[in-house]
């Protein structure tokens, strides 16, 4: 309890008086000036963390941002859970209404937490997550259908399982959707989720569009042999295969 109190006081301490300005800025200034604060001292003493963290997150339950500088904190004291309670706080914040390039930053943040912590299933989420958001580039599409084409090649996520597969689906909905923005590379990722998922038509149309696209494409080369198709289609991207 004396813990608890000490921790309140020096809080309030760090969050200091109002400086010249804070006004017209809104209350972020002191917000950042209070983890700056925490974060000094829990770098020398990382076990503080605990006694801060029930305060820090009330303020972050008021001012959503706050949640990013709590997972912040988490991974610099790389205590026994930290990485888990950095993903807990960018959870708390996604949970919450935000601008889009905050969300695509977090969603990143959080599929590079869940890499590092051989959480595969929390990867692929938050790429399909990820994926979703109406200005991601189509690269990043791209790349996310790669990952979960190489965590399903090494068997990290066999397809047994609902979630995993409504996972794939959903990826595989999104990547179809950008079709018209895809490179033969792309193409050959989608065909490749495609037939993870048994939909071997949609793995022939993308394999045959990446062809019309670059006919040169070793992957998409591949890919029809594989799935005994022409290496000459005449496919384009406003038509199906000939």
């Amino acid at each position: 309890m004396k813990a608890a109190v000490q921790a309140n006081t020096e809080l309030l301490l760090f969050f200091g008086a109002a400086q010249t300005g804070d006004t017209r800025r809104g209350i972020a200034p002191r917000i950042h000036r209070l983890f700056r604060s925490v974060a000094e001292r829990i770098s020398r003493q990382p076990a503080l963390l605990s006694e801060y963290l029930p305060q820090l997150e009330f303020v972050a339950q008021r001012f959503a941002p706050a949640w990013l500088l709590v997972a912040d904190l988490h991974e610099e004291t790389e205590g026994t859970g930290a990485l888990e309670g950095a993903k807990r706080a960018i959870r708390r914040y996604l949970e919450l209404p935000s601008d889009g390039v905050a969300t695509r930053s977090a969603w990143e943040r959080l599929a590079a937490l869940c890499k590092r912590t051989g959480d595969f299933i929390g990867e692929v989420h938050a790429l399909v997550e990820l994926s979703a958001l109406p200005t991601v580039p189509v690269q990043a599409v791209s790349n996310a259908v790669n990952r979960w084409n190489s965590l399903f090649r090494h068997q990290h996520i066999p397809l047994a399982g609902d979630e995993r597969r409504i996972l794939a689906e959903r990826l595989l909905t999104i990547a179809e959707r950008r079709k018209d923005e895809v490179d033969s590379i792309d193409c050959s990722r989608i065909a490749w989720l495609s037939l993870a998922l048994h939909k071997d038509s949609l793995a022939k149309e993308f394999t045959a569009l990446g062809l019309a696209l670059d006919p040169q494409n070793e992957h998409c080369r591949n890919l029809a042999e594989r799935l005994n198709l022409p290496l000459t289609t005449g496919f384009s991207r406003d038509r199906h295969i000939l």
